[in-house]
């Protein structure tokens, strides 16, 4: 069922990979048919082939009788405004034609699920956290700073007291894509965007974005430069959660309570799917660090997940609401928070716990982050209380800025993986280990911890068998890093993947987890006998089948897929959702080229309704994966750049790589240059 939510509740790799150089279309070349209540009639978006021209585009566009045409430049799409009793139909195209238009969709409307939910205004919280601010109402908000004072448990927040000390967001610009913003209201407005290059009131376009007096944002909804304008309380207490004004004797605090807000309406009188495009175009080309969306549907959609694809290869972290339906978005779908590249947030509660309504998925969800009873501001001067993942992703975003600000040499996805990897998992937020990605809920102090950058470690003398060798690297920071070190014997070594599972066995170490176990069987095949798949799923059970591989040079990788009947098949590379989940008995094929890295391999198979026949994988093709095997040696003490290994084999091809341990989280590996271990001489 396709229909739009306001994520509000009612009343680690070794290396960054970059992404696969052309993810693939969709296997269909139009998206499912829509709910004809959610379609909007003579609607449609079409997205081209990132060559075609906007001449070739119009040339095209001729044959589908356009009455109205819209750019969506994000995507290199446009929205069409046809007859509704003629929605467009590439038939008539040629074949050259046709693979020109990667597809096409519906334009559907945008709903808040169940309403923006009903804010609580709470009585004085007396004694809880007053030291810490001069703000009447921050005592209220636990997420921030919780010492138990609405009965929840101490510590159970962001640790943002803390935080502060090293960052407040200042010069990070959040985007938010919401409902309308109260710009007026003074715990927001010191921290409203203003787009320099807009002369206020003057009827024109004075910076050429396509956007007239657009000075503090658009409201896409209302297609005018007035993002405060809707009369809808959602937006507003989702850009005081992220940058509310701090000690301002007003209010409370946001997250990040110095970072510019820039007010994205979407879901106010127009709410659609091209709509949401043109704000996430917006965002990119005004500058935006972050887009906060508290939206989502359970519905793939091939231009927005193209949306999310551009935005986040232009530099920008999409960070979603994981929904409220208390269900695995792994096993039931959730969007955008499925679509590759986003970051996606559950909501914890004042005790860590999982609050009653949140999603979870350990493939789909990245980090947990308060968002129940969640205390901020409200349109006309107000403050309350909300709850949902809708509170938890801005949390989340302005944690993003914290971090940004500190660090400002990090990209947005180097970001996200400091704070995916700084959660604490610990105590109470042990719960997140089974539930969410990273295995935790989010920690603002520990994200902005120091971490060191090793140098390459190499060794200092001639390496010889029985002999103990030293190994130096150097290093940006010292003061409280330790150093994790591990040996390889054969660190060159690389080997080509061929899996056809014909000999019922597999070479490369693949792993099984769920309710039910992958095997090779002769249940499925596509390349011969046999294939890796997995059958006998009941309704609302999954199974994972997962391989890591390391990747030295640009490579290729294939594989044919079938979704099975009753069952869906969904391809993730790096927890990144690659296509369309797949269903239906039919075998289908996959190939993209990897850029060096380090990757892991998902097939998740779920079942809505009882499985009737098996989902499986065949011929898998990997033109090139590394086949070293790395031993530990062991972890330094504080503040050591050097460490002594014995080797016991001769090689031409020794290596060492380090990691740095800050005592709060770890960085990447760095691997030094290959060197030999020879025979000790008279041996």
């Amino acid at each position: 069922m396709f229909t739009r939510r306001i994520d509000s509740a009612p009343a680690a790799p070794a290396t960054t990979p970059a992404p696969p150089t052309q993810p693939p279309a969709p296997p269909t070349e139009t998206s499912p048919k829509p709910r004809t209540d959610d379609a909007i009639p003579g609607e449609h978006i079409v997205v081209f082939a990132p060559e075609v021209t906007r001449a070739e585009q119009a040339q095209l566009l001729k044959s589908l009788a356009p009455r109205q045409v819209e750019d969506l430049p994000l995507v290199n799409g446009v929205l069409l405004t046809v007859d509704p009793n003629r929605p467009p139909s590439l038939a008539g195209l040629s074949q050259l034609d046709r693979s020109k238009i990667l597809f096409t969709q519906p334009n559907y409307r945008q709903h808040l699920r169940g309403g923006e939910g009903t804010p609580v205004v709470e009585d004085a919280i007396a004694g809880a956290a007053a030291a810490t601010s001069n703000d009447p109402e921050y005592a209220k908000q636990y997420h921030l700073e919780n010492t138990g004072q609405t009965g929840g448990t101490a510590g159970a927040d962001v640790k943002a007291n803390a935080a502060w000390q090293a960052s407040r967001g200042k010069g990070v610009i959040v985007a938010i894509a919401d409902t309308n913003i109260d710009i007026t209201h003074p715990d927001i407005a010191p921290n409203v965007w203003v787009n320099a290059g807009e002369v206020a009131g003057n009827g024109k376009d004075d910076d050429g974005n396509g956007y007239v007096d657009d000075v503090n944002g658009w409201n896409f909804g209302l297609n005018n430069n007035r993002p405060q304008d809707g009369g809808q309380t959602h937006g507003t207490h989702v850009a005081g959660i992220i940058g509310a004004v701090k000690d301002n004797g007003v209010g409370g605090s946001g997250v990040a309570p110095e970072v510019t807000l820039m007010p994205l309406a979407i879901l106010t009188s127009r709410s659609t799917t091209a709509n949401a495009i043109k704000a996430f175009g917006y965002a990119v080309r005004n500058g935006a660090n972050v887009i906060s969306n508290s939206w989502g549907n359970n519905t793939y959609e091939p231009a927005l997940a193209e949306a999310v694809r551009q935005t986040v290869a232009a530099g920008v972290s999409v960070v979603v609401a994981a929904g409220n339906e208390n269900w695995d978005t792994g096993v039931n779908g959730s969007y955008p928070d499925n679509y590759a590249g986003s970051f996606s947030v559950g909501a914890s509660d004042n005790k860590d716990g999982k609050a009653s309504y949140s999603n979870r998925g350990t493939m789909t969800i990245d980090v947990a982050a308060p968002g129940d009873k969640i205390h901020s501001t409200l349109p006309g001067n107000k403050y309350g209380q909300m709850s949902g993942t809708s509170m938890a992703a801005p949390v989340v975003s302005g944690l993003l800025a914290l971090v940004k600000a500190r660090y400002p040499e990090l990209t947005m996805k180097q970001v996200e993986e400091r704070v995916a990897r700084s959660v604490q998992r610990d105590g109470a937020a042990k719960v997140w280990n089974s539930l969410v990605a990273s295995g935790g809920r989010v920690d603002a102090d520990a994200a902005l911890t120091p971490i060191a950058t090793p140098g390459a470690p190499h060794p200092t003398d001639g390496a010889v068998v029985g002999s103990p060798v030293r190994v130096d690297w150097p290093s940006d920071l010292t003061e409280g890093q330790r150093f994790q070190v591990e040996v390889s014997n054969n660190a060159t070594a690389t080997a080509a993947v061929a899996e056809d599972f014909d000999s019922g066995a597999a070479s490369r170490a693949f792993t099984t987890s769920g309710d039910k176990q992958w095997s090779i069987s002769d249940a499925i095949a596509k390349a011969g006998a046999k294939s890796f798949n997995v059958g006998g799923l009941g309704r609302g059970q999954q199974s994972r089948l997962e391989l890591t591989e390391t990747i030295t040079e640009p490579t290729e990788i294939s594989f044919a897929y079938n979704g099975g009947k009753g069952s869906e098949l969904s391809f993730f590379i790096n927890r990144n959702l690659q296509f369309q989940p797949a269903t239906g008995g039919a075998w289908n094929e996959f190939k993209a080229t990897l850029q060096p890295g380090t990757y892991t391999f998902t097939w998740l198979a779920t079942a809505k309704s009882g499985q009737s026949s098996a989902a499986g994988v065949d011929a898998l093709r990997i033109g090139s994966v590394s086949d070293a095997k790395w031993a530990p040696v062991g972890t330094t003490e504080p503040g050591s750049t050097g460490a002594f290994w014995t080797p016991d084999a001769v090689t031409d091809s020794a290596a060492v790589r380090v990691r740095a341990d800050n005592g709060r989280f770890q960085g990447d590996w760095v691997t030094g240059e290959a060197f030999p271990v020879i025979q000790k001489q008279g041996s």
